[in-house]
């Protein structure tokens, strides 16, 4: 996918001298739009950490042009959330006991997921609502791998886009992600 945005972008340059200033600004921006959809369905393919970078990346006024930005800005709200069995096992493995047996009552349905995380609805003993938050069970190994993938995205959009300093991203986004992951921290 990284390849396919880029070669289309290097493409609508090629054609830049023919199509004078206008159009090449309007295909320009047809391809923002394009691409943006393009990156989107593929983060939501891949889940994970992606959907997190995406999000980033949509928020980020100063790194891509306003029409790929507002192609991202569904990743926003469009994770979907994770079976709760992996969800009870999850918590069995952090705590010794599945919800049923930590709370007086625990709901099933997520009332929130995110790209590292679901939270879910629970009842103390004491009659007190509590959120539940719990990190996917797999997050540790998917996050090792995806910033591998991240890491070698950005350099080759910056091989082939000339963006100058593109890859000190990563590393932002290394540390934000690792500081997220914290739930000792974050509670």
């Amino acid at each position: 996918v990284t390849l396919g945005v880029v070669a289309s972008y290097g493409w609508l340059g090629l054609w830049r001298p023919l199509l004078g200033p206008e159009a090449y600004e309007r295909g320009l921006i047809e391809r923002h739009r394009v691409n943006a959809r393009r990156v989107e369905r593929t983060i939501l393919e891949l889940k994970g950490l992606f959907i997190k970078v995406g999000q980033l990346i949509s928020i980020l006024t100063n790194f891509l042009p306003e029409e790929f930005r507002h192609g991202l800005e569904g990743l926003q709200d469009q994770i979907p959330a994770r079976p709760v069995d992996q969800i009870i096992q999850r918590i069995r493995d952090e705590l010794g006991k599945g919800p049923y047996e930590l709370f007086e009552w625990f709901d099933p349905e997520p009332i929130a997921s995110a790209s590292l995380a679901q939270v879910h609805q629970a009842r103390l003993e004491d009659g007190r609502r509590v959120p539940v938050k719990v990190q996917h069970a797999d997050i540790d190994d998917l996050v090792r791998l995806d910033l591998t993938a991240i890491r070698r995205i950005l350099r080759i959009v910056q091989f082939f886009m000339r963006i100058r300093g593109l890859e000190s991203y990563h590393s932002e986004i290394r540390e934000m992600i690792l500081e997220e992951l914290d739930f000792t921290k974050e509670a």
